[in-house]
């Protein structure tokens, strides 16, 4: 489980490897900065609750090297009520070519999961989106789906950023992680989407 864990936060977060540093949230809710020379120490949160600004919610860095830059949440949000045993650890990414990267471990489900997996995301309204995994088969147990420009999305982006979600489910090879989100975490993930989605028009 540590092992997926990792092997998501590094995915999510190496978009670009020369970013210095990056907050996470360990199994047990403390939040953890992550150095690039391997170091880590807790912190305290960058996210402030209920404040829904853009810039409480994600943050933007550029690789000095190819000045590339990237856009994330500034946490990732972890739904577990079993601190981080099962559940879904959620990234999103938005990166110079117009795409955003929606990122998830679907925790205690099982590690593979094939091209074209689904998640189920029902909304606080009573409608459903499905986001499909974009990536090729990995056992690595992270769910990845490109959204923006070029990929036929822009309803599903215009439905993840003005709508508040309910449940998420993610299914793997083997199973699937499914969590209700809160109110809190519903705002923030539909405030993150819309942050993020007005980068990629």
């Amino acid at each position: 489980m540590k092992r997926i864990i990792l092997t998501f936060l590094i995915t999510s977060f190496c978009v670009f490897s020369s970013f210095s540093q990056e907050i996470v949230t360990n199994s047990i809710g403390k939040k953890i900065r992550l150095n690039q020379n391997g170091t880590w120490e807790y912190v305290e949160s960058e996210t402030k609750a209920g404040d829904y600004t853009c810039e409480n919610l994600i943050k933007t860095e550029s690789d000095p090297i190819s000045g590339n830059t990237a856009t994330s949440l500034k946490e990732v949000l972890v739904l577990s009520e079993d601190s981080g045993q099962n559940g879904i650890a959620i990234n999103l990414i938005w990166i110079q070519q117009g795409r955003l990267m929606i990122n998830m471990a679907p925790l205690g489900a099982g590690n593979c999961i094939k091209k074209g997996q689904i998640a189920n995301i029902l909304f606080r309204d009573g409608t459903r989106e499905t986001l499909y995994h974009t990536s090729e088969f990995n056992c690595d147990g992270i769910f990845t789906m490109a959204i923006g420009r070029g990929y036929g999305t822009k309803k599903k982006l215009q439905a993840l950023s003005s709508k508040e979600i309910q449940t998420i489910r993610v299914y793997t090879a083997s199973g699937n992680a499914q969590e209700n989100l809160n109110s809190d975490q519903s705002k923030l993930l539909m405030n993150s989407f819309k942050c993020l989605s007005e980068k990629s028009q």
